[in-house]
């Protein structure tokens, strides 16, 4: 039911802690609908792909059906056609399709944008509480999520300072150490010196050096430099690909 569904799954933004920037971005238009329509699915036992339904449904090889949000039948899919993917498709690296696609001005450009820049927004709010540094978040997204790009390689993909100035023009509030950085001079995230990657440090206020990685037994960590490790813990140091 929709209310046991509320209960068990309290994701009002209220009710986040404190110790977590959220933004009112990330409501949803209206909660109860969409309580109600993902208890509904709870309740078919429509959980995605291990149920063999979720929003989408498999009917047959190479057709698939997606969900009616209104009636809840599975309905084939009405493929429209968008400039923004049309245009991605022209490019072969994720950075450039990524910097094409916000640009696009379609439903589908506008949708993306909207999504990633308050997921941008909200990796960069949280800074300090939920990892010390850019590399360190961006690293977690992609080993433990598969993410090909990091939040702030993506900001350097799209282009900060066109992040920043359409943030600002819709009305919403930037990162204060964002804006710092671009009244300093620096315009990316990351830079390629001599062959090696450097990333913006936010403590630092200067662009630093990739620590390198580190094994211990069959996993890689990232030791800041300095800092002393047990003397009885062997290490291999290997450059991160």
């Amino acid at each position: 039911m929709a209310s046991n569904f509320c209960a068990r799954f309290p994701l009002r933004l209220s009710q986040a802690p404190a110790t977590i920037k959220l933004s009112n971005t990330f409501r949803f238009a209206d909660w109860d609908s969409t309580c109600l329509l993902i208890s509904k699915m709870v309740e078919n036992n429509w959980l995605g792909q291990k149920s063999k339904q979720g929003f989408y449904k498999k009917i047959d090889k190479g057709i698939i059906h997606s969900i009616d949000l209104e009636t809840l039948e599975y309905k084939p899919m009405n493929k429209k056609r968008y400039s923004a993917f049309s245009l991605a498709k022209e490019k072969t690296y994720l950075r450039d399709r990524l910097h094409t696609i916000v640009r696009s001005d379609d439903i589908a450009g506008n949708f993306l944008w909207t999504v990633m820049s308050k997921s941008l927004l909200y990796a960069a709010n949280n800074i300090g509480i939920i990892a010390d540094d850019i590399l360190s978040i961006d690293n977690a997204l992609k080993w433990g999520f598969g993410w090909e790009l990091g939040p702030f390689e993506v900001l350097d993909a799209i282009g900060l300072e066109y992040f920043v100035k359409r943030i600002k023009s819709e009305g919403n509030t930037v990162t204060p150490w964002i804006s710092d950085m671009l009244s300093s001079g620096f315009t990316c995230m990351y830079v390629l010196l001599d062959g090696k990657k450097e990333y913006y440090s936010i403590d630092k206020k200067e662009i630093v050096l990739e620590e390198p990685l580190k094994e211990i037994g069959n996993h890689f960590i990232h030791i800041h430099l300095g800092e002393e490790l047990n003397p009885k813990i062997k290490i291999k140091i290997k450059a991160e690909k």
